[in-house]
C-alpha cells in the first residue's frame, strides 16, 4: 500500500477543508504548510494594493517565510499539494 501525503497551504481555511476530505478518502496523512508569520485578515483584503497577499501575489520576489514543523517527504510515496 503506498504512503500518502495531502499537503496544503490555507490562509482562510477554505483550502483547509478540501484537502482533508481528500486526505480522508486517500487514506493520507495531513500536514498544513504555514507562514512564520501568521496572515490576519488585513493581509488577506484583495481589494487593497498594498495588502500583504496582494504583493505577494504580484510580486515573485515576495514570499513569505516558512513556519511550523518541518516534514520527511521522502517518507511518502505520493504527495498531494493544495494551495
Amino acid at each position: 500500500m503506498k504512503k500518502r501525503l495531502v499537503a496544503y497551504f490555507s490562509a482562510s481555511g477554505v483550502t483547509k477543508k478540501t484537502a482533508e476530505m481528500v486526505a480522508e478518502a486517500a487514506g493520507a496523512d495531513l500536514y498544513e504548510i504555514t507562514p512564520k508569520v501568521p496572515y490576519t485578515k488585513a493581509d488577506l483584503n484583495w481589494m487593497d494594493k498594498k495588502a500583504r497577499s496582494t504583493v505577494e501575489m504580484n510580486d515573485k520576489k515576495f514570499r513569505p517565510e516558512l513556519g511550523g514543523e518541518e516534514i520527511d517527504v521522502s517518507a511518502y510515496d505520493e504527495i498531494f499539494v493544495g494551495a
